[in-house]
Formats: C-alpha cells, sequence, structure tokens
C-alpha cells in the first residue's frame, strides 16, 4: 500500500510540498492512512503480506501507523521496518514496513 503522505521524503525535488503543507496535514494524514489501512486489511489472505509505505519522514506517518496497524488489525505482525533518508542514503526519503497476516 503505497499511501498518501506529506511528501517531505521528495521535498528536493518536489519543492511545491513545502508551500503547500499545512500544519493540519501533519494531524489528518496519520488518520487517514490508519482508515486506508482498516479498508484493506480483510482483502489480506491469511499469511498474506502487505507492505505499508510512504515518501514521508515524518515518525507519525510511517512507524507509528505501522505500530498501529499491527496492535489493532487482529492477526497482523510487524515483520520489518526500513527507512530511506536523503541526507544518509543520497536518495529521496522513503519508509516502508512489512506486516504479516497470521495463517
Amino acid at each position: 500500500m503505497d499511501a498518501p503522505c506529506s511528501n517531505t521524503g521528495v521535498i528536493r525535488r518536489r519543492v511545491d510540498v513545502r508551500w503547500r503543507l499545512t500544519p493540519a496535514d501533519f494531524e489528518q494524514m496519520p488518520a487517514r492512512q490508519r482508515n486506508i489501512l482498516e479498508s484493506v486489511y480483510p482483502l489480506l489472505k491469511p499469511g498474506g503480506t502487505l507492505v505499508y509505505s510512504t515518501c514521508s519522514l515524518e515518525p507519525e506517518e510511517d512507524e507509528s501507523v505501522a505500530e498501529w496497524a499491527a496492535k489493532e488489525l487482529p492477526g497482523l505482525t510487524l515483520v520489518e521496518m526500513r527507512r530511506r533518508e536523503p541526507h544518509r542514503d543520497g536518495v529521496d526519503g522513503a519508509f516502508a514496513a512489512r506486516l504479516v497476516k497470521a495463517g
């Protein structure tokens, strides 16, 4: 699931992001992401893998949402999380979490 996000990880390429974002976006985006996860979760087969990803650098949109999913969605286990950061990795910022539904 490539979740809609604040796009802070691609701000070096998309300078419009810095002018478009508002403080409210950072409050609303995690709720939107959780709603989408709740919607797609029933479609995941037992034993299936869900990859949750964003191009955000914000923990509220990344680790917090992945951890919420593992806690709140029955049988979903958080297996792995990875983050790419522009200043460290020389690429756009991104986040991905691998979650597996119990079989």
